[in-house]
């Protein structure tokens, strides 16, 4: 192994020229194809080819078409009886109209276009609410005919007027185009513009936007904001921390050529493959800069100690031979962090996991190759860079730090068995649950106003039933639909659900308006002939609304959308069991199909929770049976996974006692923190067996340790801990909690590294000490 160190050194400085140019290259190639990447936060990503409720959706989709609504609603003035007002129905009919141009849009449903069924002799029309379905410029007596219908119409009641006529909703259907969600984006960002231009918000009238179109465009929009404001800052951040660890202006800014090398080739390869940028991957590349200035660190640190007595081809040679093993293994428990999240069965996290490993391994590669290339060329060490290097508190802290330890070590292994002791009985607390409405701030007004849509109209997302008849024009059969009814009556008298409209509710309108209105005609047909016939008339009258999104080609499924009030995974889950029970209960009889955005979430909530747990474990496994292969030992190798673990712990049982829930976007954070925070634990570890083999007693080793690591473990861990911190600035409450709850299990594992491992080496390896032992470094290792 040393050999082949040796000859990597070598190779590395001997052909220093061509390693910066084939880099310079692969640079090239990772920013062509980093150019293909696009922006997918599509529900049906998340979920592998082949998963049996991808499979159900998929059905839906092909049966009934498209499923996607982009909601608007507009409320009556205060002053105002109802929206039937001449004012807020131009308002109504100019929105209506704007969609209906738009390529995206398949239907428009609205009151100012809205047809009613009316029966004349046996004939059947159906009639304009507002003549040439345009409630623009309406007249007083057709504002008074309209609620005088309104009032009784069964069909638009809680879908698209409130009970009261205090508001109304516009319903536009999206064509539904699979992998990207780019149509929806900008129909969005259309309609925001249109309304802006139109002065509607100047007229007195706060449009309100719902749908799962409005949050394809705020997670694309606010992904960008973030990436603009999070990266300069971040960077701003690194630099200054580089500064002034080194007082150099090389040291401040070569760091960035591995880091956005490193960028720029994942990005090639993450365009090559096809993965697009998602919410979850969000949180990737601030992570890959943060963990590139930490590697990079180690390296620079022991480069200018060395520089200052070598030339800078020897120092850097030197410098990478005496890093290389353990910065090695470190790389491989951080890919290992990120690879064991590919356990999960979601699709975003997967290719995170991919991608983050392979991050961390082009980071070490390019840490060895073009940094070394490019250092390699320093002039020799500054006066300032030498001081710093020589004097300040961080050596005088390392230098103590020993003799702290091992004075106060009970009391040290105390604190950390109260810790650990209370994280045992906490983590079990901790809940995962999936709200993805909650990934945006409180502020945040497509989150206001999904609460708007589930208190006026109960849901603006749904759960959807597929109905088989089990044979072609089945869905005909009267005791089929009487079936249909009594169930869709079921899911309207639930607390979570919204009214449905569906097939069943045309055939009453129909055959009541067949029977000259008369209430008592309200049911459904009494034989297949009727049913057939009652579908006919209504087809014959040329309707705005065909139904196709209702039944299918061939009038064998029936489908039924159930509006559902937003709630937690939990809480979905929960209501979904209740349902399922009651369906095989009292609705056996039916073939049953359960699906829609509401099913796919609840899906994704259980595999978060399980991909949490799974990846987790085995992060645990892997980086512990890694630890004791590369000390060959089983005591050090599970003592050093300790500074790792017990902060996750900790971090864990604060987050259950604080009662906040992981979710999609926070599962992460336990293996991949664990990845990171393993990699200082190594280098302590690594110089403190290396003391021991050479004779020295366990402060002295320990001292020496802290000497040759502490500065690099210490500056490393702020730049880790202020880097995730940044992560707070985000606009997605998964990666501010990330920001958070890496940050703090950062700075825990710097105590852990610190404080614990050593204590915990005095009292496991002997605590004889000799302060003539000690080591004293000549005003060494500062900040």
């Amino acid at each position: 192994m040393n050999n082949f160190i040796n000859a990597w050194a070598k190779f590395v400085i001997n052909q220093r020229l061509m390693v910066i140019i084939i880099s310079i290259f692969l640079l090239a190639v990772g920013g062509y194809f980093a150019g293909s990447i696009a922006f997918d936060q599509t529900i049906e990503r998340n979920f592998e080819k082949g998963d049996p409720k991808l499979a159900e959706f998929n059905q839906l989709l092909d049966l009934f078409g498209d499923n996607e609504y982009l909601l608007l609603g507009i409320s009556a003035k205060k002053s105002d009886r109802d929206i039937l007002t001449q004012e807020t129905l131009a308002v109504v009919d100019s929105l209506t109209k704007f969609l209906e141009t738009q390529p995206a849009v398949t239907q428009v449903r609205s009151i100012s276009k809205y047809q009613f069924i009316k029966g004349e002799g046996d004939s059947l029309l159906v009639v304009d609410l507002f003549r040439h379905q345009s409630a623009a410029h309406v007249s007083d007596g057709e504002i008074s005919r309209a609620r005088d219908i309104l009032a009784t119409e069964k069909l638009v009641q809680g879908v698209l007027v409130s009970k009261d006529l205090t508001e109304t909703r516009i319903a536009a259907r999206i064509e539904y185009q699979r992998q990207s969600p780019a149509h929806k984006v900008a129909l969005v960002k259309s309609l925001y513009k249109f309304v802006e231009e139109q002065g509607f918000s100047e007229q007195g009238y706060r449009i309100r936007y719902g749908g799962q179109p409005v949050f394809d465009e705020q997670f694309e929009t606010l992904n960008k904001s973030d990436g603009d404001l999070l990266y300069p800052v971040m960077v701003l951040i690194m630099m200054l921390v580089l500064f002034i660890c080194f007082r150099s202006v090389l040291a401040t800014f070569v760091p960035w050529l591995v880091i956005i090398f490193t960028i720029v080739m994942l990005s090639g390869l993450q365009g090559g493959l096809g993965f697009p940028q998602s919410a979850v991957s969000q949180a990737l590349m601030p992570t890959i800069i943060i963990v590139g200035i930490g590697v990079t660190m180690h390296l620079l640190l022991e480069f200018f100690r060395l520089q200052q007595t070598h030339s800078s081809k020897d120092a850097i040679e030197q410098a990478m031979t005496q890093l290389w093993i353990p910065s090695f293994y470190t790389a491989i428990t951080t890919a290992l962090g990120f690879i064991t999240l590919s356990v999960t069965k979601i699709v975003p996290v997967k290719e995170m996991a991919y991608l983050g490993a392979a991050g961390v391994m082009m980071l070490f590669i390019l840490s060895f190759t073009l940094l070394p290339a490019v250092l390699s060329y320093a002039k020799n060490i500054s006066v300032k860079t030498q001081a710093v290097m020589t004097t300040g508190w961080v050596t005088r802290f390392t230098q103590q730090l020993p003799e702290f330890v091992y004075r106060y070590r009970l009391g040290i292994m105390l604190i950390a068995l109260s810790l650990a002791i209370f994280s045992v009985f906490t983590l079990p607390k901790i809940k995962v649950d999936t709200n993805f409405v909650e990934y945006f701030k409180s502020s945040n007004t497509a989150r206001q106003d999904m609460q708007y849509f589930d208190e006026t109209f109960n849901g603006a997302l749904t759960l959807e039933l597929i109905i088989d008849s089990g044979k072609i024009d089945g869905a005909k059969s009267p005791s089929f639909l009487t079936r249909v009814d009594a169930l869709q009556q079921y899911l309207e008298s639930r607390v979570s659900t919204g009214e449905i409209v569906s097939q069943i509710d045309y055939l009453k309108e129909v055959y009541q308006s067949l029977n000259e209105e008369q209430s008592e005609f309200y049911t459904l047909p009494g034989s297949s002939d009727q049913v057939a016939q009652s579908l006919f008339l209504y087809e014959n009258a040329g309707p705005e609304e065909d139904l196709s999104d209702l039944r299918d080609f061939d009038n064998r499924y029936l489908r039924l959308t159930v509006p559902m009030i937003n709630m937690a995974a939990s809480e979905v889950q929960v209501e979904l069991e209740q349902i399922k029970q009651d369906l095989a209960n009292n609705y056996s009889d039916l073939n049953i199909t359960l699906t829609g955005l509401k099913i796919l979430f609840q899906a994704q909530d259980i595999y978060t929770n399980h991909g949490m747990f799974y990846s987790f474990t085995l992060t645990l496994c892997f980086i512990s049976l890694f630890f004791i292969l590369l000390f060959r030992s089983f005591k050090y190798g599970l003592l050093c996974i300790i500074p790792s673990v017990l902060p996750i712990m900790i971090t864990g049982g604060g987050i259950a006692l604080l009662g906040l829930k992981l979710d999609l976007g926070t599962m992460i954070v336990g293996a991949m923190t664990m990845g990171i925070a393993v990699d200082d634990s190594i280098h302590v570890m690594s110089r403190y067996l290396t003391a021991k083999k050479s004779g020295h007693s366990t402060h002295k080793a320990i001292s020496l340790a802290m000497a040759h690591a502490g500065r690099a473990v210490i500056l490393s861990s702020v730049v880790l801990v202020l880097g995730f911190s940044v992560l707070m600035l985000a606009s997605f409450v998964p990666i501010i909690y990330v920001g958070v709850f890496s940050a703090c299990i950062m700075f825990l594992a710097l105590l852990g590294d610190l404080f614990i491992l050593p204590a915990t080496l005095y009292l496991l390896d002997g605590d004889k000490v000799n302060i003539e032992d000690a080591v004293v470094i000549d005003k060494g290792d500062t900040a």
